[in-house]
């Protein structure tokens, strides 16, 4: 009987060893028969489950980025407490703290370097940037609503989930209380336009600490990562909570008073 191949787990096998080699040589440096050799197939193979070399890049990009939506959605905070802290928390495992997201980083980077000179790789790019854009707004969303229903947590440090790091293991702790969307419902979620404008911001913080962490691990280690996030995104979080609240009192008719 003929060998059945899954070819769901073929093209995860190869995209795996585009990473690495991707990884070890850059996206110039990738050659088909790099990758062929690291997946213990032949290019043949490569071409039966990817038209081009380019539909094997696009196919990294979309590994890489979902690593990313996956760890967000698997966030580890409370439903009925979104905090800064917490939210901070979150974002910290999104960067280059540990050898699985330095690869992810790095070859993140490598494909934006190579979509400064390659339309179609900067239309991948872009199209995975606003998906993480997107998974970001739906987060500060509910810091906005919890933020301002449960009495201005932004003023006040959150006693309750503190910043923790462990230099030994790498590790940060933080409480874990998945939240996922009711099942079996369609939702389209619109924000306010300040939502967004945050949710850019957080992102390009996220994305400056990283480049650095990468390009210089041993001046960016773990601690260090964490500590330069919890000062741009405090004041950032503070701010946007306040605004949030003054928003809210302003559509009911009220004005804050300082």
């Amino acid at each position: 009987m003929p060998k059945i191949v899954d070819p769901i787990a073929q093209r995860k096998m190869i995209t795996t060893a585009a990473i690495a080699v991707i990884d070890a040589k850059g996206i110039d440096g990738a050659k088909l028969r790099d990758v062929a050799r690291a997946a213990h197939v032949t290019t043949g193979t490569i071409m039966h489950y990817f038209d081009s070399k380019q539909a094997m890049l696009a196919a990294v990009l979309d590994d890489i980025v979902g690593r990313t939506v996956a760890r967000m959605q698997q966030s580890q905070v409370k439903a009925s407490s979104a905090t800064i802290t917490g939210f901070i928390n979150e974002a910290i495992y999104q960067l280059p703290i540990n050898d699985a997201n330095r690869v992810e980083w790095r070859v993140w980077l490598a494909f934006c370097g190579a979509a400064i000179a390659d339309p179609e790789l900067l239309k991948i790019h872009r199209r995975h940037y606003r998906k993480i854009v997107s998974r970001v707004m739906i987060y500060l969303h509910r810091l906005r609503t919890g933020g301002a229903a449960n009495g201005n947590e932004g003023n006040a440090p959150d006693n309750d989930m503190p910043l923790r790091f462990s230099l030994r293991d790498s590790t940060i702790a933080v409480l874990a209380v998945p939240v996922r969307p009711m099942p079996g419902k369609a939702v389209k979620l619109t924000y306010p336009r300040q939502v967004h404008r945050c949710a850019e911001a957080v992102v390009a913080a996220l994305e400056g600490i990283g480049t650095r962490a990468t390009l210089d691990p041993e001046r960016w280690p773990l601690w260090c990562q964490a500590e330069a996030l919890v000062e741009m995104l405090t004041p950032m979080l503070n701010n946007f909570i306040q605004e949030s609240e003054k928003e809210e009192l302003s559509e009911k008719g009220y004005t804050k008073i300082e």
